[in-house]
């Protein structure tokens, strides 16, 4: 297991995919490495970065239970998925919103400071963006080829920029809940709300599509706010009053709460297309 630790995460998913190793070891080999810093890190934070990373297994779990083609083909899945999920590792710099690159290089930073390595840091702080991996890939094949996946993600992230989606998911994590019920009314929320982002995304593309703009498009740093901006041009109405409720919710005296989140989760249906 320790010669692991000197692979890159594209050499990883490439000896997943020849079968070199279990999708199972590779998750031992990343909680080997938080482990290793016993005594060397706080021991909340490893607790917190184990958390973390049990938070991105959940979703992965749950997003194959849900999306995966049936019947299920772990090893199908891993050929069909893998390339591309190498490549949003690689290229997560590009894509991530230049509105978080300040906070995630904080974040990196304050992890090496505590004894994480440069390159575990980079993983850890990477986690919430690759919460979306298999939803970006997914849309991707159904653009057809008509936009790279790199492309896609930029457009993705804006999305979740835009619209409010990334804040209310982090309002939601943040939810003290008093009961097993609560957690799965917030856990159905927050999924709905991975969806939403998913569908808006399509949505975009599909308009950007017929306005001319999609092949070829910008790749500017900007991230495909043009497309974005286009698509809000077409729906307006929808646009505003989402936009209208979240300044609502951000203004609100002590925060999102279970009930708040439970009306930005149906009202943000309004977006989606019929």
């Amino acid at each position: 297991m320790k010669e692991l630790h000197f692979r890159s995460a594209s050499e990883l998913g490439r000896m997943m995919r020849r079968g070199e190793i279990s999708s199972l070891e590779l998750t031992d080999h990343f909680i080997a490495r938080i482990e290793a810093l016993d005594g060397k890190a706080p021991a909340e934070l490893q607790i917190e970065m184990l958390l973390e990373y049990g938070r991105l297994v959940e979703r992965a779990t749950l997003w194959f239970l849900a999306h995966a083609a049936r019947p299920l083909d772990i090893s199908a899945e891993i050929v069909r998925f893998g390339p591309g999920i190498a490549t949003l590792c690689r290229s997560l710099d590009s894509v991530i919103p230049e509105a978080d690159t300040g906070a995630l290089k904080q974040r990196k930073a304050e992890l090496v400071k505590h004894g994480f390595s440069p390159s575990l840091a980079s993983e850890i702080v990477a986690i919430d963006y690759l919460m979306s991996a298999p939803d970006i890939v997914k849309i991707t094949e159904t653009a057809g080829g008509t936009t790279d996946i790199v492309d896609v993600a930029r457009i993705y992230f804006a999305v979740g920029t835009r619209f409010g989606l990334d804040w209310l998911r982090t309002a939601a994590d943040g939810l003290t809940l008093d009961n097993h019920w609560q957690k799965i009314a917030v856990d159905s929320a927050v999924s709905d709300l991975y969806g939403h982002q998913a569908m808006l995304t399509q949505s975009v593309l599909a308009t950007a599509g017929k306005t001319g703009k999609s092949k070829g498009a910008d790749r500017s740093a900007e991230g495909g706010e043009d497309k974005i901006e286009n698509w809000v041009s077409q729906n307006r109405a929808a646009a505003d009053k989402a936009a209208q409720l979240l300044s609502d919710l951000r203004n609100t005296p002590g925060g999102v709460d279970l009930a708040m989140l439970t009306v930005a989760n149906t009202q943000l249906r309004s977006l989606l297309p019929a």
